[in-house]
């Protein structure tokens, strides 16, 4: 027995509820799955991005694709046990060196809209920062913070890597 209101066949709704509820479902998940939300708390990347800004994290790109030089990705740092957000500078097989602040990548100078801060040594509050110059194997990647006055980091692997960020 089929009842009909006005002029709809109810078991077409219900039908139509049931695909809508599981194509909602489905979204949910590959969502879920593949973005985050992550808080920014600190100034490293202040000239990109504020303290306190929301960012929606892509963690299905790299699955699909290599980071590239100057991609903003958000990684777990192992050592200090939090997930921190930079931006790559340079790929596996590369050599960074910094020398009085100037950041060199394959011994050419890092030219880009945030070099004009040159990293400042946080112990001393006015020496450069210098590293010797290392290379980097498979999977490894540099990063740093926008904001060079006086924040960076160093080497990180791939599989650290949670997903980046579009500007």
């Amino acid at each position: 027995m089929k009842i009909r209101i006005n002029n709809a066949d109810v078991r077409s709704v219900k039908i139509k509820d049931i695909r809508v509820f599981f194509l909602m479902i489905i979204l949910g998940i590959i969502f879920h799955m593949g973005y985050s939300y992550y808080l920014i708390d600190g100034d490293s990347m202040e000239s990109t991005f504020k303290e306190g800004e929301k960012l929606l994290v892509n963690k299905i790109t790299y699955n699909f694709s290599t980071p590239d030089k100057g991609d903003v990705v958000v990684f777990y740092d192992p050592f200090e046990e939090e997930v921190l957000i930079k931006r790559i500078v340079a790929l596996p097989y590369d050599s960074v060196e910094i020398i009085e602040g100037l950041v060199m990548v394959n011994d050419k100078p890092l030219i880009d809209k945030h070099s004009e801060n040159l990293l400042v040594d946080q112990k001393t509050g006015n020496e450069y920062v210098n590293i010797k110059k290392i290379y980097l194997s498979h999977d490894e990647y540099y990063v740093i913070g926008d904001n060079r006055s006086g924040t960076w980091f160093g080497v990180i692997r791939g599989e650290y890597i949670i997903g980046n960020v579009p500007e």
